[in-house]
């Protein structure tokens, strides 16, 4: 796994425990104080799925 990809990976997954860590559950999981929070756990989640899709094209280049 190419470094870039390594830091990436680090940040979504800090991202993510940070947001999980904040979400407030006595609430509604979509009231207006923890909307903030899922949406961004959906982002972080998108960015880790982007991160390892482009680390297995990189690995399909090298291949050919």
């Amino acid at each position: 796994m190419q470094t870039i990809y390594k830091v990436f990976l680090v940040i979504f997954i800090v991202f993510l425990g940070f947001n999980i860590f904040a979400i407030n559950y006595n609430e509604n999981w979509m009231s207006e104080e923890n909307s903030i929070y899922i949406f961004s756990i959906v982002a972080s989640v998108f960015g880790l799925l982007c991160t390892y899709i482009l680390h297995i094209w990189s690995k399909l280049k090298v291949k050919q």
